[in-house]
């Protein structure tokens, strides 16, 4: 009777003790976010069970733009739903995103709605948290950087010098093997003008130095241009997937001697 008892006490209290609670997930900070071929480096910020979500956007063509949204944001759950405004590769003036942050709190996956000629399209949404070793963000860190510094060298050199140097470089602090593929270009007057493109094989995390051949089109355009706005794109595709960013500037002709 007693051992009855016992078994019976024990398999009361098994079955009726509660489930551990799933802790509350942080979604804030800043995420490397893939929307089809688009991908988005966004900030995540929580306020209780308000969201906000801002950040930038680069397609597979270079082309870039920024996003705004927000929502709501259940922390036990971990699933959030935003609405918002988007412009360039996403294609959208308005959009909503309804996922849900894994309990490690170190990726998310969903779906991304946005209205195509007034119908809706659904594509899916994957997140992936920046920091602790992701290599997504630390190529996408390591463009931005490459093409910040390439243009401001562009700026100080002049469409003078560039159009004489023979090849202009750009370098580029890789942070694993992969290819690295630059474009520079112009739109003087409505039609895109490429002026420099190259290609370089990275076989191991280095520092290398794309040159970018000119071609005679393009040192006409830089001889006879006092001003030009270059934009400057460059993608890098590793293991991880490939990563675009791009950035543009404003290059003057500048009276330097030639050397």
């Amino acid at each position: 009777m007693t051992g009855r008892f016992l078994v019976g006490v024990l398999l009361f209290f098994g079955l009726s003790t509660p489930a551990p609670a799933r802790a509350n997930v942080d979604a804030t900070g800043r995420w490397f976010v893939r929307v089809d071929s688009t991908s988005c480096q966004i900030e995540l910020s929580v306020n209780g069970s308000q969201l906000t979500a801002r950040g930038s956007c680069f397609g597979a063509a270079g082309m870039a733009g920024t996003v705004e949204a927000s929502g709501s944001f259940d922390a036990v759950s971990g699933h959030f739903s935003v609405s918002g405004s988007a412009e360039g590769p996403l294609r959208s003036d308005s959009f909503m995103i309804d996922a849900t942050v894994a309990s490690d709190g170190t990726t998310f996956a969903g779906t991304f709605v946005f209205l195509f000629l007034g119908v809706p399209v659904q594509l899916s949404v994957t997140g992936n948290r920046c920091g602790n070793g992701l290599l997504l963000c630390a190529i996408d860190d390591a463009l931005r950087e490459a093409i910040e510094q390439a243009l401001r060298d562009y700026q100080r050199a002049g469409l003078r010098r560039i159009a004489h140097a023979g090849a202009v470089g750009f370098a580029f602090a890789a942070p694993s093997s992969g290819t690295l593929e630059v474009h520079i270009s112009t739109v003087p007057t409505g039609s895109v003008i490429v002026i420099a493109e190259g290609r370089s094989m990275v076989e191991s995390p280095a520092r290398v130095v794309a040159e970018l051949g000119l071609s005679r089109r393009a040192r006409r355009l830089l001889r006879r241009r006092r001003i030009l706005e270059f934009r400057v794109g460059a993608t890098f595709t590793a293991q991880g997937g490939a990563v675009t960013e791009a950035d543009s500037a404003i290059i003057v002709r500048k009276g330097v001697p030639e050397g």
